[in-house]
């Protein structure tokens, strides 16, 4: 049997995976490496909108996404969405993905597009309507001017949302002022819309223990 190498530890998965992984590898993290990540499925809210979360955006996915988007580590792209495919497909069976957008010039710079790659694993349809008009990276602004990036991000093909149940899927949110920005765009276009992040800031864990048996794993 041959064996496959976690993209993180680079160690035969099934050398450092469990007894399922043995015989059952799909795969790109070893099951250690995939313990390390803090899949936390959690409901959250922006103003008026409900967002799902997977990860928390701390220790090992942070890095990871990190040498993913920043490093252009192409091949991380399948291990983020690989553990929820089955649930997001089954939860989300008769609705259309929208992701995140990227400036033109960030995909340029990248090589790929990092949300679209992401999304790949789960083989929904995709549809193209959002864009942004300007590079702008957030962790160099304030919370004031992180406000304020929403009038880079345009919705473009609206006829495409038509009777359309959408799930707008973004990487991750911090202060959630991108992702409210391209929800409002969309909302008033499409038959339903749902928003799922693949990792979100501790900030939005309003209970303060339950944020410390998250973070511990408990």
């Amino acid at each position: 049997m041959i064996d496959c190498y976690c993209l993180s530890c680079l160690k035969g998965i099934r050398q450092n995976g469990s007894l399922r992984q043995l015989f059952y590898v799909n795969d790109v993290l070893c099951s250690y490496c995939r313990s390390n990540l803090l899949d936390c499925k959690y409901f959250f809210k922006l103003d008026e909108i409900t967002v799902e979360g997977l990860y928390l955006y701390t220790g090992k996915i942070r890095e990871l996404l990190i040498q993913y988007k920043e490093y252009n580590d192409e091949a991380l792209f399948p291990l983020f969405l690989y553990p929820y495919i089955k649930y997001i497909r089954k939860k989300y069976k008769d609705y259309s993905l929208v992701v995140m957008c990227s400036s033109q010039e960030s995909i340029l710079k990248r090589g790929f597009n990092h949300m679209e790659n992401m999304v790949d694993v789960l083989r929904m349809e995709v549809i193209d309507v959002l864009y942004k008009s300007k590079d702008i990276s957030q962790k160099h602004l304030d919370f004031k001017d992180r406000e304020k990036i929403g009038k880079y991000i345009h919705l473009k093909n609206q006829e495409l949302l038509k009777d359309k149940k959408i799930l707008l899927i973004d990487d991750v949110i911090t202060t959630g002022s991108s992702i409210k920005a391209a929800y409002r765009l969309l909302k008033p276009h499409c038959k339903d819309l749902k928003v799922l992040c693949i990792c979100y800031s501790s900030s939005f864990i309003s209970d303060a223990r339950i944020k410390i048996e998250k973070l511990l794993g408990k």
